[in-house]
């Protein structure tokens, strides 16, 4: 045993040493093993170092490492009351136990710091088997990279059949990146599903008041990229100014529905002239006068009509069965469309009627309305009077026209 100076000591009843000075312990250049109460036939309870004041206790571990190893059944407890510190220069320090390991597992209140100082890789879990790790926390959150630093943040594995999972309560989950940062999602050959369980929910994609430009799907060839909807409508819609929805097929393809597309208008030349209108359906006339009206009824009254854009293709077939009264000229009523202020002509087929030169309709300007005349050469035309119109007698045309809208 050798000393810095010299002391005194005794030894009591107690087995107690006791110093004035400096006590070393294998202090010498020999290599030599220091064992204190390793006799394994004796329980003992070992203390280094007390609490008393600003003392300090180190334990020093070169690069062989620093081992603190527990027995099957006994647990290692460390009580500090200021701070306590396990340093190597180069070597490692170990902390190991042959069941469970608690770090700051009491109920004082107080943080914990792993790997804070200097420049470290910090691991935590491991990937042996079946092992887990658990990240918990309370109200107070938990933070992943969140230092002020330019640094890589990766969570789960793309090893083998590793699966991660993120999960948020009521409270909601938001994954932002600020600046001019790229948030990428990739998935290798498996799907990228989002929203994909039985939960009722709202989807929102780029909903954000900002200006984004918005992409789906890949222009690769074989790329394929389905919107789908439920029985309620699928709706694209543009906000503002005279912003246009715009369906472009590459190539040789074409843009095809099985149902109906909803749109205020379709161009074919960028917006210079939109197709705004397509419609079809059927149509009745009825025989009026110009001075007043007739008493009609009809054995054949059915008109068909098709719209595209403002042009107007109208068709009738109308046959009298009685009519009495009225007088003036014959008005016909109920074109489905209103004229624009040109007014339109067709010819017309009719019987039983007595009439001089070749028959025709005229599109009153601004109105569903048309009169009927005869036309001979070098006369001016002559109307259908109502006391022309007997039982049997029927007009038949096809006129198309401009509608006012």
């Amino acid at each position: 045993m050798a000393t810095n100076n010299s002391w005194n000591n005794r030894v009591t009843n107690a087995n107690v040493l006791f110093t004035g000075g400096t006590f070393d312990v294998g202090t010498d250049a020999t290599n030599n093993d220091i064992n204190i109460g390793t006799n394994t036939n004796t329980l003992r309870i070992v203390t280094i170092g007390n609490t008393i004041g600003t003392s300090q206790t180190n334990i020093n571990a070169a690069n062989g490492g620093l081992n603190v190893i527990v027995g099957n059944s006994g647990n290692a407890s460390y009580s500090i009351d200021n701070n306590y510190v396990l340093t190597t220069s180069v070597g490692t320090v170990s902390i190991n136990a042959a069941s469970t390991i608690n770090i700051g597992d009491q109920a004082t209140n107080a943080n914990i710091n792993i790997g804070t100082g200097g420049t470290r890789t910090c691991t935590i879990g491991s990937t042996t088997a079946t092992s887990a790790t658990t990240v918990a926390c309370g109200t107070g959150g938990a933070s992943f990279g969140a230092s002020a630093n330019s640094h890589t943040t990766t969570l789960g594995s793309s090893t083998g059949t590793s699966t991660t999972n993120m999960s948020a309560g009521t409270g909601g989950m938001s994954i932002t990146t600020q600046g001019s940062g790229t948030l990428t999602i990739n998935s290798v050959t498996g799907a990228l599903s989002i929203s994909n369980n039985a939960n009722a929910t709202t989807v929102n994609i780029a909903t954000g008041a900002a200006a984004k430009t918005t992409t789906l799907g890949s222009t690769n060839t074989t790329s394929t990229t389905t919107i789908q909807s439920g029985s309620n409508p699928l709706t694209l819609t543009t906000n503002g100014g005279n912003a246009n929805i715009v369906l472009t097929a590459n190539g040789t393809g074409r843009v095809t529905t099985a149902n109906n597309i909803n749109a205020a208008g379709i161009s074919f030349d960028s917006g210079t002239n939109t197709l705004n209108s397509y419609t079809r359906g059927n149509w009745t006339c009825t025989i009026t006068g110009s001075g007043s009206n007739p008493t009609v009824t009809y054995t054949d009254n059915s008109g068909t009509y098709l719209k595209i854009g403002r042009l107007v293709w109208a068709e009738m077939f109308i046959r009298v069965n009685t009519i009495s009264g009225g007088s003036g000229n014959v008005v016909l009523n109920g074109f489905p469309f209103t004229t624009s202020a040109s007014s339109a002509r067709a010819a017309v087929t009719v019987s039983g009627i007595t009439f001089t030169g070749a028959p025709y309709i005229f599109m009153n300007s601004n109105a569903t309305t048309a009169g009927v005349q005869f036309s001979t050469s070098g006369s001016t035309p002559t109307a259908l009077a109502v006391s022309s119109l007997a039982a049997s007698s029927y007009l038949q045309f096809t006129v198309i026209y401009e509608a006012s809208s």
